[in-house]
């Protein structure tokens, strides 16, 4: 996903996009599987996913179907 202002979540078995719900999320393109600049957000942490497959030209993937990277609030 490409846009500051939604993310992609995975929730029973389906991609679904939606608007970012806190600061941590807000701004961060996943894109860019960009652990840096979630955090270097105070109170911010990066997760990778799990065999999430970005669908743009030129990736190969080994596996697909699971969570996309996510900058979550540091519970």
């Amino acid at each position: 996903m490409r846009s500051t202002t939604h993310v992609l979540e995975l929730r029973d078995g389906s991609y679904v996009c939606r608007s970012a719900q806190n600061r941590c999320e807000l701004d961060f393109v996943q894109h860019a599987f960009d652990e840096e600049a979630c955090t270097s957000k105070s109170g911010c942490v990066y997760d990778p996913g799990e065999c999430y497959c970005p669908l743009y030209e030129g990736v190969q993937c080994v596996c697909a179907g699971g969570p996309p990277p996510m900058c979550k609030l540091d519970d």
